[in-house]
């Protein structure tokens, strides 16, 4: 590659206007029109394989059981508590072998800045440990109305543990060493 190249894996990157959450918006919108049913406020106890598919028992706000038979899942809880909720058969043996997964948490904080851009990357990784965060995104370059006129949003992602000390800090706490961290980068913005 040329030296004035910049290496990429992304050539083409398509982002829903209005962001991430448009994906099930419009998943949800499909399920309706086929007359499906989408529940919320449902949380989910044990999942056991049938023959038909699944049976997935479930419990409401007001701590009623209820069970449903579906013919396919879409997970989108942990997958720890997934596999943990699972009965039937094989399901040992799945158990067995996930306790030795290990999974890294992701922490974010979004901090909304009065100007219209600061940089044209739509991400920057920082590998280096001795900062709090390993990536930042500006949200504006990934869609122009993903922020008010005049305004853009940097996200800082926080590799940690569920319930370490980064993922504990308070957002005060949190706010502070990131932007302590950009300035060291190189990119300090107005406090």
């Amino acid at each position: 590659l040329a030296k004035s190249h910049t290496q990429t894996y992304a050539r083409n990157f398509i982002y829903p206007k209005g962001g991430i959450g448009q994906i099930p918006e419009r998943m949800a919108e499909k399920i309706k029109a086929q007359k499906g049913r989408i529940l919320t406020q449902q949380e989910v106890r044990k999942v056991t394989r049938t023959k038909e598919g699944f049976a997935v028992e479930t419990k409401d706000g007001q701590n009623n059981a209820r069970v449903f038979n579906a013919k396919k899942l879409i997970c989108t809880i942990p997958l720890p508590d997934f596999i943990f909720m699972f009965e039937g058969e094989g399901a040992g043996r799945i158990k067995e072998r996930a306790k030795g997964l290990d999974f890294r948490s992701v922490r974010c904080l979004n901090v909304m800045i009065d100007s219209p851009q600061i940089t044209d990357n739509t991400w920057i990784y920082v590998p280096e440990n001795k900062y709090i965060f390993f990536r930042i995104q500006e949200m504006i370059n990934w869609h122009p109305e993903n922020c008010a006129p005049d305004k853009t949003s940097l996200t800082f992602e926080i590799a940690c543990q569920a319930g370490d000390e980064r993922w504990s800090l308070d957002d005060e706490e949190l706010l502070r060493l990131c932007l302590a961290d950009l300035k060291k980068i190189g990119c300090a913005i107005a406090d």
